[in-house]
This record gives structure tokens, C-alpha cells and sequence, in this order.
């Protein structure tokens, strides 16, 4: 069961991992409101040491952006940094069904946010 306790500021990369898997225990993030708060609060408890996370920041020049894996999150989640080149961008998309939070660690991002159209029906389906 995930641990509702508050938890101690996190300080390194280290502990940012250890505390996420100690806050979502074997059930992941779900839809707990409380873990989902938890979790945030120590996403924003980090204060970004590039020491911390440089090996995890690999860039391959002419992609958009790189996934690195920084920890399976006890099977549950994926602690990811994600590397994108200067002017690069991402393709408007969404999550289906799943949770995302982001921290900045270094740069500069702009975040577009899109809703859903009310009657999704009226517009037809969105084939892959």
C-alpha cells in the first residue's frame, strides 16, 4: 500500500527515485488522489542538480527528442528524462489513460494544452 506519510525534501535524483517508489508502493500511482498529490509534491521538492541526472540526458542529434529510462518504478511507472534538441517540438498528443507529470530540470519549455471536444461523436473517431 503506498504511504500516505509526509515525506522528508527531496535532495538528489537518488532520492527522488527512492521516495516515488516508496509514495506509490505496489500499485502505482492509480487514482488515489492522495498519492497523485504526493507524487507531485515530491516532483516539485527536487531541486535540479545536473550532477544528478546528466548521464540520463542523452540527446541523438537529427530526432525530436530522446527517452531515457532513470528507473522502472518497482514495474509501475517509468521515471524518464526526456532530451530535446533546441527548436525541436513534440507532435500534439495525448496519454490514453495514463498520467503524466513533468519537472523541468534544465531550459526552457513551452506546453501547449489541448481539451477534448465535448461531443466527440459529432467529430467522428481518430483512427491511428
Amino acid at each position: 500500500m503506498p504511504t500516505t506519510e509526509p515525506m522528508l525534501p527531496v535532495k538528489t535524483m537518488q532520492d527522488l527515485v527512492s521516495s516515488l517508489n516508496e509514495a506509490m508502493g505496489d500499485s502505482g500511482l492509480g487514482e488515489d488522489l492522495r498519492t497523485v498529490r504526493q507524487v507531485k509534491q515530491l516532483m516539485h521538492s527536487y531541486v535540479s542538480q545536473s550532477d544528478d541526472w546528466v548521464q540520463h540526458a542523452i540527446y541523438h542529434e537529427g530526432s525530436r527528442y530522446t527517452r531515457n529510462l532513470v528507473d522502472d518504478g518497482n514495474g509501475k511507472y517509468n521515471l524518464l528524462i526526456l532530451v530535446w534538441g533546441e527548436g525541436q517540438s513534440s507532435p500534439i498528443h495525448d496519454h490514453a489513460g495514463s498520467h503524466c507529470m513533468m519537472k523541468l530540470l534544465a531550459g526552457e519549455l513551452d506546453e501547449q494544452l489541448y481539451a477534448w471536444p465535448r461531443d466527440a461523436e459529432a467529430y467522428g473517431t481518430v483512427e491511428n
